[in-house]
């Protein structure tokens, strides 16, 4: 009976091969953090290796980003990351892997911005210090106090995929600090006003002079999340000075936990709630239930990607009818290839801010990746507590932009140019403006709106993103012009010098981005051909 009973243990399922050891290291080091609770449950019940193998296969095509190439572009990232993080985070007395810092970046990728501390001792101001903090005596309104700062690493995204907490630039302090004291202090410092009587406050200076006396105690030797959320400090110090400030707004612990919780979630569990979105908007399309229509448009743009693949900005424009609000709408993107595979997607639900129904032109951006060739541009946006729908299709030409020599991409047409700080204002706002909730184009120190389409007023300034590949450098700057023109309908044309705003390099050295703008203010209505030349 005892031997019965034990075989039957170290047997998964019913008489099925005991799980071996490659697949074990497979589900628990190499997928734990992109596969999803379903997945786990279903790779577990299987009793061969031969199912098992067929299973991490499919496991793989169904996140392939473009089925056209041979290559899953997506598996050989998620290694490329295991690969960075083992080398790069493998310091703290574990696997890269396994760090806090190592599965943020397996899950997300590299930051789009990072920002590095290596501790120091900062000055705080508490006010209306008690003897604790002042022990001179005599009143004083304001005393400082030195903390010890961490070692930290200030990591920021234009968009964590699946978030629900912050839909748009998120940030991620990691330090060698455990977040309990620290929040602890700030506890202290936001609930003691500094007019409260003299017994609170000694309460408050004994919890800062603990903090400040004894940092050893707080600090520790790996990197930990000292802050998720929006992007409400630029470093771990601009943190621990707004924790002691008693009038900065505290930090909400409830919204910081769901943001980490959004910061960790499996990628696997974002797929198969993308995947259930684009099943659910297909058979609404299908169906055909909708009494009511949705204005879409659309902007698209081609810019060079990594391994001869394209980059697509998508811009899309909503219009929704002001007497009828939508309380969210499902978006389903898809960039189908000629045999109508889709190769490219995104999904999304868009939802107004503190719960408020979303009503007249709601603006979206985000990018797509894939290879070049024919392909079809597919947009469908619905209502559904409105029973309307928004559908858009159209032919696109993705450019092979892997050019041996001199080149240039197409134009990006932008409408509108807003500097980065400016937008990241508009983040911690909380603003859900144009560009806000997907991964904006960003350059430099500007984020840039694809126009929807090719039409122009004449208050507005017309702004053109361009790529120049493989240029001749003088003295590590491009030998290059650029000049615009106009042609009117009648054939005459109109020149104008261009206002560089920057270029930029890539990290390869061989592509120069250039965006330019051209006031249309001096332009009579009509319809006009723009032209753009470069000389190397």
């Amino acid at each position: 009976m005892k031997a019965t009973l034990l075989l039957a243990l170290l047997l998964p399922g019913s008489g099925g091969d005991a799980l071996a050891e490659k697949y074990q290291r497979w589900l628990e080091e190499e997928v734990p953090y992109i596969v999803s609770q379903r997945e786990k449950k279903e790779f577990l019940a299987l009793e061969t290796d031969a199912q098992r193998e067929a299973f991490v296969e499919y496991f793989w095509s169904r996140r392939d980003p473009d089925p056209a190439t041979e290559n899953n572009e997506f598996r050989e990232e998620h290694y490329r990351r295991i690969e960075h993080v083992n080398q790069r985070f493998g310091n703290e007395g574990r696997p890269g892997w396994k760090t806090e810092r190592g599965r943020v970046y397996i899950i997300h990728g590299p930051p789009d911005d990072v920002r590095y501390s290596y501790g120091r001792r900062v000055r705080v101001t508490v006010h209306r210090p008690t003897p604790i903090l002042n022990p001179g005596g005599g009143p004083t309104p304001v005393v400082a106090v030195e903390v010890q700062s961490p070692e930290s690493e200030a990591w920021n995204y234009y968009r964590v995929d699946g978030s629900r907490s912050v839909p748009g630039l998120f940030s991620v302090i990691f330090a060698k600090m455990r977040a309990d004291p620290l929040y602890e202090v700030e506890r202290w410092t936001k609930r003691v006003d500094p007019n409260a009587d003299v017994a609170r406050r000694l309460e408050r200076d004994r919890a800062i002079k603990a903090f400040a006396t004894r940092p050893g105690i707080y600090l520790t030797n790996d990197f930990r999340v000292l802050y998720a959320g929006a992007p409400r400090y630029v470093d771990v110090d601009e943190l621990i000075r707004g924790v002691f400030h008693p009038y900065t707004p505290p930090v909400d612990h409830f919204e910081m936990n769901t943001a980490i919780a959004d910061l960790q979630q499996s990628s696997g569990e974002i797929l198969e709630e993308k995947l259930e979105r684009r099943e659910r908007l297909r058979k609404l399309v299908d169906s055909r239930v909708f009494f009511g229509r949705l204005p879409v448009e659309v902007g698209v743009g081609y810019l060079k990607f990594l391994e001869g693949r394209v980059h697509l900005p998508v811009r899309l424009g909503i219009e929704i009818p002001g007497e009828q609000p939508a309380p969210s709408l499902e978006l389903l993107v898809e960039l189908a290839n000629s045999a109508g595979r889709v190769v490219a997607t995104f999904s999304d639900k868009i939802e107004g801010r503190d719960g408020q129904p979303l009503g007249g032109e709601i603006s979206y951006q985000s990018r797509l990746v894939a290879s070049p060739g024919q392909h079809t541009l597919r947009v469908t946006v619905a209502d559904e507590a409105n029973q309307r729908i928004g559908t858009w299709s159209e032919a696109v030409t993705v450019p092979d932009l892997n050019l041996p020599g001199f080149g240039a991409s197409e134009l990006v047409l932008c409408e509108q140019v807003i500097p980065r700080k400016d937008f990241e204002k508009r983040q911690r706002k909380g603003e859900r403006r144009r560009g806000q909730r997907e991964a904006p184009l960003a350059f430099d120190d500007y984020v840039f709106l694809p126009a929807m389409g090719g039409s122009f007023r004449r208050r507005q300034n017309l702004t053109t993103l361009l790529e120049v590949y493989n240029p001749s450098l003088s003295s590590g700057s491009p030998r290059v012009e650029i000049q615009s023109s106009f042609r009117r309908e009648d054939g005459s044309e109109l020149d104008f010098p261009v206002r560089q705003l920057d270029y930029l390099t890539d990290r390869s050295g061989n592509t120069i981005i250039y965006a330019f703008t051209v006031p249309l203010r001096q332009f009579d209505p009509g319809d006009y051909h723009f032209t753009v030349e470069i000389t190397d």
